[in-house]
């Protein structure tokens, strides 16, 4: 994998036309050198990106509980079963973006996860309805108190931490459902914290991914699933522009 270039025009075209707005602030190059990783979460199916009849967009929360619901026992489906592969895509790319870009490290996944702070902690809504998938090793989490995260980070020798929360959907973007064209299309929602604990960075990002054919037998298809990791890989490198 090529070292990620991040350029000011790219930037700010991706700000223009994907971001949600949010509380936003730069790293502390001095106060945050190591990242505790504290949940990587979203939706196991992929369902269908579709405006309602007043021409709203879906919401992330939508994406967990619409067709994860109908989809859960289809274990043969190739969208449920390359889920958790996914979020794993995601934690990967996520310290090697944030190493690259911002000269921050990745605290030990197991200090982290293992820590008694941490395995305190209960897990949320999407977790209990078991809608959510999960990158391996992590709870469900959606945020936490500045008290908790010092905890874990006098235990784990991190000094800032993250939660990314992902929303995943295909995309018609030609022809139909049954013979056309789609595109990966994700939202990632990004809460970071500082040095004492407290959210700084709050903010969703939203991107589209290369188009892939698709046919009545197939709306998962090998090519459309397989546009999903570059796809990760812009909503992080969003969120490493907006830090810097």
């Amino acid at each position: 994998m090529k070292k990620v270039i991040l350029t000011l025009t790219t930037a700010l075209a991706a700000c223009l036309m994907f971001v949600s707005c949010g509380t936003t602030q730069k790293i502390n190059p001095e106060a945050n050198t190591k990242l505790a990783i504290l949940s990587i979460y979203g939706n196991a199916a992929l369902p269908w990106y579709e405006l309602d009849k007043n021409g709203n967009e879906p919401s992330p929360s939508q994406g967990l509980l619409g067709k994860a619901l109908t989809s859960m026992f289809d274990m043969e489906n190739p969208e449920m079963l390359t889920a958790e592969d996914r979020l794993n895509y995601a934690e990967d790319y996520l310290k090697k973006a944030f190493y690259e870009n911002l000269n921050i490290e990745t605290a030990d996944k197991e200090a982290v996860t293992g820590s008694r702070k941490y395995k305190m902690l209960s897990e949320g809504l999407f977790s209990s309805m078991n809608t959510a998938k999960k990158a391996d090793g992590y709870k469900v989490i959606e945020k936490l108190g500045a008290p908790t995260i010092s905890k874990i980070y006098k235990e784990t020798g991190a000094n800032t931490a993250i939660i990314l929360k992902f929303a995943f959907f295909k995309k018609l973007t030609s022809g139909t459902k049954s013979h056309g064209t789609a595109v990966p299309y994700v939202t990632m929602r990004a809460t970071v914290y500082d040095e004492k604990g407290k959210e700084f960075h709050y903010k969703t990002y939203k991107a589209e991914g290369t188009p892939a054919k698709i046919t009545r037998k197939e709306s998962g298809s090998d090519e459309l699933i397989a546009a999903y990791p570059e796809t990760i890989e812009k909503l992080i490198n969003q969120l490493c522009v907006d830090l810097m």
